[in-house]
């Protein structure tokens, strides 16, 4: 389990790596994004970090025939991702 303020961190992070894809993003490739920025983060940080996201409403998640795990920003976490921006 993440400590709540890395969480927030991560979570902040994911939302704006989702942000700047216009696709469904394979959960491999966005485990691969966020340790680039993080390497010392483990699978289960970030599926944690995704499902919380998925919890408040800003991500969505789909399961791919081909490709597994996929997720995409929905509507509110780009409103979210841009709040962000704007700090």
């Amino acid at each position: 389990m993440l400590p709540t303020n890395l969480l927030l961190q991560c979570k902040q992070r994911m939302l704006g790596i989702l942000n700047d894809y216009t696709i469904d993003v394979r959960e491999q490739q966005l485990a691969t994004d966020l340790q680039l920025l993080n390497p010392s983060l483990r699978p289960d940080d970030i599926k944690q970090t995704l499902n919380s996201l998925k919890d408040d409403g800003l991500v969505s998640r789909r399961v791919d025939d081909l490709r597994g795990p996929v997720w995409k920003i929905t509507p509110e976490g780009h409103k979210a991702a841009a709040v962000l921006d704007l700090e």
